[in-house]
């Protein structure tokens, strides 16, 4: 059992130009879907830019308030049971009045 070996250099070269010869319309369409192509990579790609460029303005414009904004969430969390607390307390001598 003998494998078939797929044909390789200047045989290919030769049927691969004998199929597009035949079909001059398709190497035109060919030759329109990669600027098509290399149009849609670009455009991706300067979009992609773009974002990325956005991306870093936002966070080096949030830098400065970043500790200030953690620090914020840590007292927070820390207050609320204690607020828990006053807020019970203020609701429970509010039901005496």
């Amino acid at each position: 059992m003998s494998r078939r070996r797929a044909p390789q250099g200047e045989y290919v070269k030769q049927l691969v130009f004998l199929q597009l010869r035949s079909r001059p319309q398709a190497v035109e369409s060919r030759k329109g879907l990669d600027h098509q192509q290399s149009k849609r990579i670009i455009d991706t790609a300067l979009r992609l830019g773009l974002v990325a460029l956005l991306v870093l303005w936002s966070f080096s414009i949030f830098k400065p308030f970043a500790m200030p904004v953690l620090w914020a969430g840590i007292i927070a969390m820390a207050v609320y049971p204690l607020y828990l607390r006053f807020e019970g307390l203020r609701a429970a001598s509010a039901s005496w009045r």
